[in-house]
């Protein structure tokens, strides 16, 4: 996430790219999100910008480094990647309050005073309260996982370049762990459809 107006500077340069654009839109059948090139003194930003009631809201931001070498419906693919993962992670945000104000809180406040802890924002409440959320934030946890992979499996039977996508993003990337996840996430979908073999 990204702060609007962030890339607003005097030498900055925008383009617009309305191909990715209807791509994106057959894709998620809607047209609330955009995506923009922004050059500021030789270096590149990508962005996603969404449509909230009229205006566009800055999105989603990420380096020229993560899409090195992505042609343009490679780009389509991530876009949609990106989009469909952050609509993930706010979906489980989500699910993680409500289950807090609903049904953690109530039960917080109903076993401190059964236990006689009247005041349940005392040492032993807080930690009460933190007991009671522990399995709430595993099945989060649990139906984020799921809620990827159910994104991952998406987009394999409907991008046939996804694999290739994936493949290029562990490329890219520095860390081990990144690179572990990325080729598991292979793995996995090769795994279970058997059409194509790891590079």
């Amino acid at each position: 996430m990204i702060m609007e107006d962030e890339f607003r500077h005097e030498s900055a340069v925008e383009t617009s790219h309305p191909d990715i654009d209807r791509a994106i839109e057959i894709h998620l059948g809607s047209d609330d999100f955009c995506y923009k090139t922004i050059e500021v003194d030789g270096s590149t930003t990508h962005l996603i910008k969404k449509k909230k009631k009229r205006p566009w809201k800055d999105q989603i931001t990420f380096e020229d480094k993560d899409v090195k070498g992505f042609d343009n419906e490679e780009m389509v693919t991530f876009l949609i990647l990106k989009i469909s993962k952050d609509r993930v992670s706010k979906r489980t945000t989500g699910v993680m309050l409500v289950l807090y104000f609903i049904i953690g809180v109530p039960v917080t406040w109903y076993i401190s005073i059964a236990l006689g802890y009247i005041d349940p924002y005392s040492f032993a409440g807080l930690l009460l309260g933190g007991a009671v959320m522990v399995p709430f934030v595993c099945i989060c946890y649990i139906w984020s996982n799921s809620a990827e992979r159910s994104v991952d499996d998406r987009l394999y039977s409907t991008r046939s370049n996804f694999i290739t996508v994936l493949q290029k993003m562990k490329d890219l990337k520095e860390a081990e762990f990144q690179k572990k996840d990325l080729e598991e996430r292979i793995r996995r979908l090769v795994d279970r459809y058997q059409t194509r073999p790891i590079e």
